[in-house]
């Protein structure tokens, strides 16, 4: 649901979820059940862009540091190696990115920069009354 409205969110991966496998989009969106812990890609996404977001702030140093705490405790549900793999990849893509980029003028003015729009139809110009647009953009 959007937040302050009766609207539901149609985001991508909501789409997706639908058109993979109705029953889990009913058990995901309709009746909020969810895995205990997230894919190993949207772990990972997760802290990549989390540590995109520090270096911003505080720099690249910063960053590393936060990837590391972040990986310093194995969840029960995950393998210990798997998550140390894990853990210094993150950490290796985000060195990588600060390499690539360093000389670069690039400046980050946003990460996971989340958004909310009517749905608008095209015939008639109204937005939809039960669903607005969602998502972030990377």
């Amino acid at each position: 649901m959007a937040t302050g409205s009766n609207k539901q969110l149609s985001t991508h991966s909501r789409r997706a979820a639908f058109k993979t496998c109705r029953r889990k989009h009913w058990f995901s969106y309709e009746l909020g059940i969810r895995r205990d812990t997230d894919a190993k890609a949207l772990r990972m996404g997760s802290a990549y862009h989390k540590g995109l977001e520090i270096s911003k702030q505080s720099g690249l140093d910063a960053a590393v540091t936060e990837i590391r705490r972040r990986y310093s405790e194995t969840p029960d549900s995950v393998d210990a190696r798997e998550w140390a793999i894990e853990g210094v990849t993150v950490e290796a893509l985000l060195c990588g990115y600060f390499w690539r980029w360093e000389n670069e003028p690039l400046i980050i003015l946003a990460t996971e920069k989340a958004f909310e729009l009517p749905i608008i139809n095209p015939a008639t110009g109204a937005a939809t009354p039960n669903w607005d647009a969602a998502g972030k953009i990377d």
